[in-house]
């Protein structure tokens, strides 16, 4: 079969480093996928399911880049290909692939289409976690929590709400089970104060601050300098929301 011949190409070339060209003759291989039967199509689909992830993980280990880019998007594209085309089910490499790319080109200041990479990361998280029991939550909560960032520094902060919401119910659920993700949870929440500290809702702001301050409260370990100046920030600025939205601070969780 021509689409094999071509896919085992490209594997050679993968091995030999050459990750561009090897990617070029695996997306012809997939081109001629539409002369193949069932039989055939499956046994090709899955040997370039290897492929892919293999190219993924040496990908994703070549520092910030256009090189890195531009190999990113050529993965993230074929991987698009399979999904559309024949239905195959998202892998985790396909999820980090499309997040890898969405911060690469934000970081390149083309935000717009780094926001839709990263939401398309997003999207198979979901299914990955609707499909083995919430495995990927983690993962989820780091992308969404990418998008969120960014939408924040966009200035689009009605956009951002829903999305440092998701974020924070993601590490709560998290927090009950791993304790260590606390200073995580707690600097979630803090964006999630910035954010509504934006919109000028004050009373919403002044309560993530307060859940921050009771998160930061049932962290065991030392805090890092870093949470320190977190944990400072956060009891300035739920005093502060409070004053804005009329309430009386709880003075217990400000000690």
């Amino acid at each position: 079969m021509l689409s094999l011949s071509l896919l085992q190409i490209g594997r050679t070339l993968l091995k030999l480093n050459d990750v561009a060209g090897s990617l070029a003759s695996a997306s012809e291989s997939i081109g001629y996928w539409r002369h193949l039967n069932q039989s055939q199509s499956d046994q090709v689909l899955q040997r370039c399911m290897h492929f892919l992830q293999e190219a993924s993980r040496i990908i994703l280990s070549i520092g910030e880049g256009q090189k890195r880019l531009v190999l990113l998007r050529r993965l993230v594209d074929l991987y698009g290909r399979l999904e559309k085309q024949f239905s195959h089910r998202p892998l985790p490499e396909q999820a980090k692939a499309a997040r890898a790319l969405g911060e690469e080109l934000i970081s390149c200041d083309r935000t717009k289409d780094g926001l839709a990479a990263l939401r398309d990361s997003a999207r198979i998280y979901r299914q990955l976690n609707s499909e083995n029991g919430g495995l990927f939550l983690k993962e989820l909560a780091e992308v969404l929590n990418a998008e969120g960032s960014a939408l924040f520094r966009m200035n689009r902060y009605r956009k951002a709400l829903p999305v440092s919401k998701d974020v924070v119910e993601i590490y709560w659920r998290l927090a009950t089970e791993n304790p260590t993700v606390l200073p995580t949870l707690a600097a979630c929440l803090a964006s999630l104060d910035a954010v509504l500290v934006r919109m000028g809702q004050f009373a919403e702001a002044a309560e993530a601050s307060r859940e921050a301050l009771v998160v930061f409260g049932r962290i065991a370990t030392p805090l890092s300098l870093s949470e320190k100046n977190l944990l400072q920030f956060l009891r300035m600025n739920y005093i502060d929301s409070c004053a804005r939205a009329g309430i009386v601070p709880e003075v217990e969780i400000l000690k």
